[in-house]
């Protein structure tokens, strides 16, 4: 038997991802820029501690949902240092996200 070159090449489970793959971000509300996780600075005092599970769940959840984070993280415009949402922050590090929507 020969293989039918009419046929694709990848599973429908591939498929599927293909799919996810090309639907656009969601720009959450407030969103006035996106900058890249590297550019953020984050500081030491927020770095001591890891957010709650559930705080961690619910930004899992609006990832897979939307592509990002579900709302901007907070940051200084001039320094780029956050200021506020780091519990998105952190979940947006750990999935390796290449940019997060911020606010100023």
């Amino acid at each position: 038997m020969g293989i039918n070159s009419e046929l694709p090449l990848y599973t429908p489970r591939e498929e599927g991802k293909k799919e996810k793959e090309k639907r656009p971000l969601l720009v959450p509300k407030g969103t006035k820029d996106w900058m890249s996780l590297e550019k953020i600075k984050v500081p030491e005092t927020f770095l001591q501690f890891i957010p709650v599970i559930a705080k961690q769940k619910a930004v899992e959840e609006s990832i897979e949902k939307n592509g990002t984070v579900d709302k901007p993280i907070i940051i200084n415009p001039k320094t780029h240092e956050l200021v506020d949402s780091y519990s998105r922050y952190y979940v947006a590090k750990q999935r390796k996200l290449d940019r997060v929507p911020v606010h100023y």
